[in-house]
């Protein structure tokens, strides 16, 4: 199932947002596909139907940029759309097409190069899935409701 149609992209990321939403209501929506570098990997549900799509994309970050203080220059990005409640099997099937494609870009060996995906830490079901392939968190954020104060705790004393 190599291409899928925009309505059910957009599907797809409506019932994402849901998921995201039942999971934790500060998550945003998620934001429109990225431009990928090639057409969307799909996965494919028990009934045919795609049960997951995803987007990879390559960015280089300039030497001048700021932003390559945080993290590689060449930074190869999958974003991933996966309804389900369990995500582990479309996860599983998503990452391993992710990494065959990867095995095949130049760029994805260079010393200064990360294959990086954001995923919600509140959404556990698919923990199993990007440890297997070998993912692990090197940036989490956080938030809390405005107007919530921090703990007493928290604050250094003199």
């Amino acid at each position: 199932m190599p291409w899928v149609s925009p309505d059910v992209v957009d599907d797809l990321s409506e019932a994402v947002g849901r998921r995201w939403r039942d999971l934790d209501p500060m998550l945003p929506a998620p934001r429109d596909l990225p431009d990928g570098c090639m057409a969307p990997f799909v996965v494919a549900g028990p009934n045919g139907r795609p049960a997951g799509v995803g987007v990879c994309r390559h960015r280089q970050i300039p030497d001048d940029a700021l932003e390559q203080v945080w993290g590689t220059a060449t930074r190869l990005e999958l974003a991933p759309r996966l309804p389900e409640p369990d995500t582990s099997a479309a996860l599983d099937a998503l990452l391993g097409q992710w990494r065959d494609h990867l095995a095949a870009q130049p760029e994805a060996i260079g010393a200064d190069s990360a294959a990086m995906i954001n995923w919600p830490s509140r959404d556990v079901s698919g923990i199993n899935a990007l440890l297997k392939h070998g993912m692990q968190p090197i940036t989490v954020i956080a938030v809390r409701p405005a107007g919530r104060p921090a703990s007493d705790s928290a604050i250094p004393r003199a």
